[in-house]
């Protein structure tokens, strides 16, 4: 889920093998920008800082404090800020605190 200029994007992935959240940012990028409506949305310079920023290990997603299977991050881009959070629903892979 990210939350950008006043909207919130949702992506949701199935048969997800890995437990790696920063994987998982990665791919939601990419499968937001393959969608030509939302990439619309989304100023062209942003796709790139957000790209870049989310590949580096300093802003990889963190845990949520309080909470079970959420992490997140955020970006200052171009004019905005991009807030991600990565969302792990899958039953068989709940953590159990």
């Amino acid at each position: 889920m990210m939350y950008y200029r006043g909207g919130t994007y949702l992506r949701q992935f199935r048969n997800m093998l890995s437990s790696d959240a920063q994987l998982m940012l990665l791919r939601f990028v990419d499968d937001l920008f393959r969608n030509m409506h939302e990439s619309k949305i989304i100023a062209p310079l942003d796709r790139i800082l957000l790209i870049e920023k989310l590949s580096q290990d300093v802003y990889a997603p963190l845990p949520i404090a309080g909470s079970v299977n959420i992490w997140g991050t955020y970006c200052s881009l171009s004019a905005n800020t991009a807030k991600i959070f990565v969302i792990k629903t899958a039953l068989d892979e709940v953590v159990q605190e």
